[in-house]
């Protein structure tokens, strides 16, 4: 087995990144996964296994919202591995996992303390 130098799971990240961005908003119909956005896509170096963080662009979201979200991922992994399979040209269908990314959230929470501690001033 040939060692990998990161590159060419860095490039299939960033095109499965692209096709499930693609993917939600055009083909799945699952209303439970409106407003979507991919945040970032991890892969391990064999090509089998994808984590992939999402967020909402709905301002606040409330915990059974993000367990609403991620079941609907859940329901519908078969049919985007069959999209990220075929749009991204693998041999194999990986895996995808995901989580719901609340890295927006915290910073948005982080700027309005900031702005807080502003005003006090």
């Amino acid at each position: 087995m040939v060692a990998s130098d990161g590159r060419r799971p860095a490039r299939v990240a960033e095109r499965v990144r692209d096709v499930l961005a693609e993917v939600l908003v055009r083909v799945v119909r699952d209303p439970r996964l409106k407003n979507l956005t991919v945040t970032d896509v991890e892969i391990t170096d064999d090509l089998r296994m994808v984590r992939v963080g999402v967020r909402t662009l709905e301002p606040e979201v409330s915990e059974p919202r993000r367990k609403e979200i991620l079941k609907g991922l859940e329901s519908a992994s078969g049919a985007l591995r069959r999209e990220v399979t075929a749009r991204a040209q693998l041999r194999y269908a990986p895996e995808l996992r995901f989580r719901y990314d609340e890295g927006g959230e915290a910073q948005t929470r982080v700027d309005e303390l900031l702005a807080e501690i502003a005003r006090e001033k």
